[in-house]
């Protein structure tokens, strides 16, 4: 079979089962860089239509997966392997659930169900990435810098989102910080240690 009709039949199969996931995706390049300005689509997931399409219009896509809510999906981004051991003490689900194998280490893939779970660039104050909303990640069987993203732990193995990862709600915005403070005896106190 010819290499190239060999590249779409995997690029075909797999594109189908994100969308059978329902996972919003978007087209990147060999720098992970998206082709299209791709905030829209934390709201709005593209259609058949158009994944296929970039396999035709852009020059070697890669393809994406916006995390968060709209595909109800978390990640942790592990490039440093030493911080392995850690993490599994901390987090050990992440010996179970689907795993990627990165350029660099590992992506972990994690189910949400509406659970609010907040991106962080250090994960328990350390070197770990976790991709939530505003995040997207490079996804199987994308190719970058020579090195192909495959599945080490298939997407049906895919565990729920750790609790404690879950944040118990996004909490409310507040113009100033003694707005907390509903007790009128403590405002001054709150105005203290806040602006003191």
């Amino acid at each position: 079979m010819p290499r190239q009709r060999r590249a779409w039949i995997i690029f075909t199969d797999i594109i189908n089962e994100y969308l059978k996931y329902e996972y919003s995706l978007i087209p990147i390049n060999g720098e992970k860089i998206p082709y299209i300005y791709w905030k829209p689509s934390q709201y709005k997931k593209a259609s058949i239509e158009d994944v296929f399409g970039w396999y035709n219009n852009f020059c070697d896509v890669n393809i994406g997966i916006v995390t968060g809510n709209i595909s109800k999906l978390a990640v942790i981004d592990v490039d440093d392997l030493n911080l392995l051991p850690e993490l599994k003490e901390y987090l050990p689900e992440i010996k179970e659930t689907t795993r990627v194998r990165t350029r660099r280490g590992y992506h972990y893939y994690f189910s949400l169900n509406g659970e609010y779970v907040k991106s962080t660039n250090s994960l328990f104050g350390k070197r770990l990435e976790l991709k939530s909303d505003g995040n997207y990640v490079v996804a199987p069987p994308s190719i970058i810098k020579a090195h192909q993203y495959v599945y080490e732990i298939p997407l049906s193995e895919m565990l729920p989102i750790p609790k404690l990862l879950i944040k118990k709600e996004r909490g409310p915005v507040h113009l100033f910080p003694f707005q907390k403070c509903f007790d009128p005896d403590l405002i001054s106190r709150c105005k203290k240690f806040f602006f003191s």
